[in-house]
This record gives structure tokens, C-alpha cells and sequence, in this order.
């Protein structure tokens, strides 16, 4: 598989053999550092807690959002290819 000027070896050597492990990785680490942000946001005192989790929880979603956008736009222009 290439893109440009990199080329990006699969790690099981083919992409339908790397999907399930995409599929499985990819919202397990999300979910874990997630779990981790905000462990250490509730470690802190009360008055910080509320207004830093909304925005924790903000960046994650807007973050989310800017990420679906680029993977339809990249899709859109180059597909699977």
C-alpha cells in the first residue's frame, strides 16, 4: 500500500488480514486513554473538575469530528486505493 512518497507495509502483510485487527485496536485505545484523561482529571479538586472534564470531553468529540471529516475527504478523493 502506498501514499505519496511513503509506503506503508501492513502488519500481517495483507489488508484484509489487517482490518479486524484496525477494527479491534483502534476503539480500544481510544476507550483506554480516554479512561486514563480523565482519571487523572478527577484526581483533581472539585472546583477544576466540572469545567476541565466539559472541555476534555469537548476536544475528544471535536477531535472526533475533524478526524470523520479528512477520512471522508481523503476517501472522496482517493478512495481505497
Amino acid at each position: 500500500m502506498s501514499w505519496g512518497t511513503a509506503s506503508v507495509t501492513p502488519p500481517f502483510g495483507h489488508p484484509v488480514a489487517d482490518t479486524p485487527s484496525s477494527v479491534v485496536s483502534s476503539p480500544s485505545a481510544t476507550s483506554a486513554e480516554l479512561v486514563v484523561g480523565q482519571r487523572a482529571i478527577f484526581a483533581l479538586g472539585a472546583a477544576y473538575r466540572s469545567r476541565l472534564n466539559g472541555l476534555y470531553m469537548a476536544t475528544f468529540f471535536v477531535g472526533g469530528a475533524i478526524g470523520s471529516g479528512l477520512w471522508g475527504w481523503a476517501m472522496a478523493r482517493g478512495g481505497g486505493r
